[in-house]
């Protein structure tokens, strides 16, 4: 009987302790499916985590476009392009002035200067009146050349002045070449460049207003439309001087 009843109480018992074991078991089954599923899952939040971290920190570090070209044209040019001027281009106030090369129109002397305030003597006209240009004493048919670098503006005859020949330059300045013959030298035409000594044509006697003078030029500079000396940019030595002057110079 005492064998019976502790047969019972071991059968009892393991049960029990199966029982534990079972649980334990389930339990531990439990955990690891749960640790697994949530490990399979923060994966994906830590890297969408990361992702947008790692975007937020690329969208604080790139420029934009616009905003990186704007500051990289300032920074590169800002200090060279002061009022519009780059700093490697010359200022245009101080190469306001192209340089231009004279010659003498044609071979001879001064016959009668410029003057615009006193009236000088006409031997044609018999009067007094100024006289806005230089007369040159040259013989008939001698080569009248241009005095610099320009373009022919216009060939054209006066009533008073006969045939002439304008030529624009540089700098606001027209020359006027007077009192020429008939011809003109070739390619000598209304919008032709030449070049500073280029023959233009040659001493006439078609100028009627100083018919009675001797054969010369008469020639005439203006700047900006007003006349000047034309002495200030070429020299000649007077009808009846014996000193000699150069004959090309810069201005």
């Amino acid at each position: 009987m005492y064998n019976a009843n502790k047969s019972k109480s071991n059968i009892a018992l393991y049960i029990v302790l199966s029982l534990i074991i079972v649980a334990v078991v389930c339990m531990t089954v439990f955990s690891v499916v749960t640790n697994t599923r949530k490990k399979t899952d923060n994966p994906k939040v830590e890297e969408t985590a990361a992702q947008t971290a790692k975007r937020t920190e690329k969208a604080e570090t790139i420029i934009p476009k616009e905003t990186q070209n704007s500051e990289d044209t300032y920074n590169e040019n800002s200090e060279e392009e002061v009022n519009g001027i780059p700093e490697d281009e010359p200022s245009k106030e101080v190469d306001v002035q192209a340089k231009l090369v004279f010659t003498k129109p044609v071979d001879g002397y001064l016959l009668k200067s410029y003057d615009i305030d006193m009236p000088v003597y006409s031997l044609t006209m018999n009067d007094y009146r100024v006289h806005t240009g230089i007369d040159i004493l040259a013989d008939i048919g001698d080569t009248v050349c241009c005095i610099a670098e320009g373009t022919v503006q216009n060939v054209y005859d006066d009533p008073m002045m006969g045939n002439c020949i304008s030529i624009s330059h540089a700098n606001g300045m027209v020359s006027y070449y007077m009192g020429l013959s008939d011809e003109v030298c070739e390619g000598i035409e209304e919008g032709a460049p030449v070049y500073c000594g280029q023959a233009l044509s040659s001493i006439g006697d078609s100028t009627l207003i100083e018919i009675a003078e001797e054969p010369h030029l008469h020639l005439e500079v203006k700047v900006d439309g007003k006349n000047v000396n034309p002495l200030d940019y070429i020299s000649y030595e007077a009808a009846n001087s014996e000193n000699a002057v150069d004959d090309n110079f810069e201005g």
